[in-house]
This record gives C-alpha cells, structure tokens and sequence, in this order.
C-alpha cells in the first residue's frame, strides 16, 4: 500500500525463517519505486523468531543505503519483546502507528 511517499508493508501472522524468503523478494528488485519512506507494520504479528529481526534490519540498512527512511510500527509485546532481546529495537526507528 502506498500513501503520501510512504510505502507500507502490513506483516501478519508469523515471521519466521519460512517467511523471510517471501518477505525479501517482495521487498527486492521493484524497479520504478519513488517513495521516500518505507513503513513496516508489525502490529498484525502473532510470532516472530531470531530470522525476523534479522530481516528486518536487512531491509532497514538497504533503504538507509538508498537515502531512504524505514519507520517500524510497532508489534504486540511478544514481538517487541524478541526485537529487544536481539538488540534490534536500539537499530530502529520504531514508532507506534502509521504516520498520517
């Protein structure tokens, strides 16, 4: 979804290693893309293991390397949670809606 230069990714369910494959792809390679702000949306999470913060920063240091900004909107308690025990959540700009 894409609103006012943002680009927003919803994830929901579970992120886990059999996730983070999907989740890069979609991420990757959509030429043409002129949004200064990628927003990702953890509030729609159930779980999310080790491979998921990971991803996350990934994608937080490729749209930083491109001039870009990555907004991540919180996650319920378990997932903020795991993002503070990795140390991921020192790395984000974690904020607790989408930006209007």
């Amino acid at each position: 979804m894409q609103a006012r230069g943002a680009r927003l990714v919803r994830l929901t369910g579970e992120f886990d290693l059999a996730g983070v494959d999907g989740f890069e792809r979609k991420l990757q390679g959509e030429p043409g893309r002129q949004e200064d702000t990628l927003v990702l949306d953890l509030s729609g999470l159930t779980f999310i293991d080790s491979s998921g913060p990971r991803a996350v920063v990934m994608v937080d240091h490729r749209v930083r390397a491109e001039g870009k900004r990555c907004l991540i909107v919180r996650g319920p308690e378990r997932v903020e949670r795991v993002l503070e025990l990795t140390g991921v959540s020192e790395r984000l700009e974690l904020v607790d809606g989408f930006p209007s």
